[in-house]
């Protein structure tokens, strides 16, 4: 593969600081809207989960009593429907 360093000697140097500079302040431009978005939504995620939280701690433990439940309840229905699926094929 030959590369061509003649575009470097026949472009103004002007002309290449200025398509760099553009290209530049396009990506900048989105990458800001963009990461303004994701902090949005982080923050909001944050405030949704832990909010409750912190004003009402003891509903940490029913909503533990609840998930463990829920658990135990998935277990035994994956248990119970491998077989019926077996007798069914």
């Amino acid at each position: 593969m030959v590369l061509d360093y003649r575009w470097l000697d026949e472009t103004p140097t002007g002309r290449i600081l200025t398509r760099m500079t553009k290209d530049i302040s396009s990506v900048d431009s989105s990458l800001s809207v963009t990461f303004a978005g994701l902090v949005e939504v982080i923050s909001t995620l944050i405030v949704r989960l832990v909010g409750p939280l912190i004003f009402t701690p003891l509903l940490i433990f029913p909503a533990l009593v609840v998930l463990a439940a829920g658990l135990l309840l998935g277990r035994i229905y994956m248990k119970a429907q491998l077989s019926v699926k077996r007798e069914q094929s």
